[in-house]
């Protein structure tokens, strides 16, 4: 019989769904049997093992819930009653931004309902699964706003114990609210530790799995989960999972993972993962001390020129280094921070970075990031094509080429928008905003009109930063960027 993650087996799981036949129309009432409220029920948001999660709509008002419904027949026995009440009881108390708001709670004769704030912007499983992973900047105000939730609970003596990216919901306003108390446990002092083994599979903290042997545990078990979400929602995939539950326990018990070579991550965010993800509940990083980690304090990267004020500026994303075969194909091309990328002649774009694709259609629509080796069929071809530019690139530069510097690009994924070949230049515009210049003499400038940032490399080679609003006297320059600005057409394809 197969068991779920949470414990219950598919046949538990099937009786339960014959006893969650929810009314069309649900009446919430008082005691004495009066009608207070009337709510629509629309359709399935998602389930668990005795619950289900609906759409409900107040008739009155319009305004629309989710709502957990949860059959009696789950909850006869007294301990289920009571981890029921707890979760109602828990939830009820936290109120915060980064929170799912509790509304209220009402039952009938079958059902128990729990009214929620609607979250319709799916979760981080569903935006990790649409984006392959996020990059540093993506994820930083997601992960600050999980912290801040987990802390505002712990300040009140309340520990989730099942902190994972599908709890991790996103409001139609942006914000980052997490749900689902059904696991959490409020304790009575902080010496107080928790025995029971729960969580699920590939965020449980090593001190659950023991089982209370090493005398239980407490707070530390959502900040080991915290360090889990931040690996996944970077890397991709939870840093212990395997096919097998038993493998991936064994995996937490040993602390055994690494950080994959197909995906760049940056010292501060490997810092951040590594101090969190301890064995020793102890050695873990204290709630309230997370956000003072530097992988939440960014410092800027350097650039030769700074501005009199001192402040360093934004070096913007450049090509670095191309190859034309337009003839046939199309352009390949690899950018500043290492990733590759072909400009196919149907107007189709493709990168590469580590080991994952992403695929861009001819209007400029994403269609998903996917690993090499699990790119759909009808994609096969230009898969071997980016690869063939990749390797040509890798093993030639040409004369006003250069290599990456191997820089983390904040501001997701960049690629090459339209690009052309005149006289004196190759001219290229970027999805970020950059519009850049390649001369013959080896001389470069990129205007970045998102951040007012110009990089201008001299024939020379030395390269400097600027800001357009107050560019030095630099004749060379100025000609160059007038040229860039009349050359390159501002229409986007």
């Amino acid at each position: 019989m197969k068991v779920r993650e949470n414990g219950e087996t598919a046949a538990t799981l099937k009786n339960s769904d014959d006893r969650l036949q929810v009314a069309k129309t649900v009446f919430e009432k008082t005691r004495d049997g009066r009608t207070i409220r009337e709510y629509e029920r629309g359709h399935m948001l998602g389930k668990g093992g005795f619950a289900r999660v609906y759409l409900f709509r107040e008739n009155n008002t319009d305004r629309v819930y989710a709502a957990k419904v949860v059959t009696k027949c789950a909850v006869k026995k007294h301990r289920a009653r009571e981890k029921l009440m707890s979760e109602i009881r828990i939830h009820r108390s936290l109120k915060h931004p980064n929170i799912v708001r509790f509304v209220r709670c009402f039952e009938d004769e079958n059902h128990v309902y729990i009214l929620l704030d609607l979250c319709d912007s799916g979760s981080l499983t569903d935006l990790v699964r649409a984006r392959g992973h996020l990059t540093e900047n993506e994820a930083r105000p997601i992960l600050r706003q999980l912290v801040e939730a987990v802390s505002f609970m712990h300040s009140r003596w309340v520990i989730h114990r099942d902190i994972k990216l599908g709890n991790i919901l996103i409001h139609k306003d942006s914000t980052v609210r997490v749900g689902d108390f059904g696991l959490a446990a409020q304790l009575e002092s902080d010496k107080q530790r928790k025995m029971t083994i729960c969580g699920t599979p590939n965020y449980i903290a090593p001190e659950v799995l023991d089982g209370g042997r090493e005398g239980g545990h407490s707070f530390e078990v959502d900040v080991w989960s915290i360090g889990v979400v931040v690996y996944t929602v970077l890397v991709g995939r939870p840093p212990f999972e395997t096919s097998d539950v038993k493998q991936t326990y064994r995996r937490i018990k040993n602390n055994d993972y690494n950080f994959p070579s197909d995906v760049r991550l940056s010292r501060e965010a490997k810092s951040l993962i590594t101090a969190i993800l301890s064995s020793a509940p102890e050695r873990r990083p204290l709630i309230q001390d997370l956000l003072k980690h530097e992988f939440f304090d960014p410092k800027v990267s350097h650039v030769t020129r700074r501005q009199p004020s001192g402040a360093p500026l934004h070096e913007p994303m450049r090509v670095c280094k191309w190859i034309d075969y337009s003839s046939k194909y199309g352009l390949g091309y690899q950018l500043r921070d290492g990733t590759f990328g072909v400009y196919f002649n149907d107007a189709t774009k493709m990168l590469l970075s580590g080991a994952s694709v992403e695929y861009i259609n001819a209007s400029g629509g994403f269609e998903g990031r996917v690993r090499i080796d699990e790119a759909p069929a009808h994609l096969k071809k230009k898969v071997t094509l980016l690869n063939n530019f990749k390797s040509y690139l890798q093993a030639r530069k040409s004369a006003g080429q250069e290599e990456p510097t191997g820089d983390e690009n904040e501001e997701g994924s960049v690629y090459v928008r339209r690009w052309w070949h005149v006289k004196h230049a190759f001219l290229f515009q970027l999805s970020g905003g950059e519009i850049q210049a390649n001369f013959d003499d080896s001389s470069e400038v990129v205007l970045c009109s998102r951040t007012g940032v110009v990089s201008y490399r001299s024939k020379k080679g030395r390269r400097d930063t600027f800001l357009a609003k107050s560019l030095p006297d630099m004749p060379d320059l100025a000609r160059r960027l007038k040229y860039l600005q009349q050359s390159v057409p501002t229409t986007k394809s």
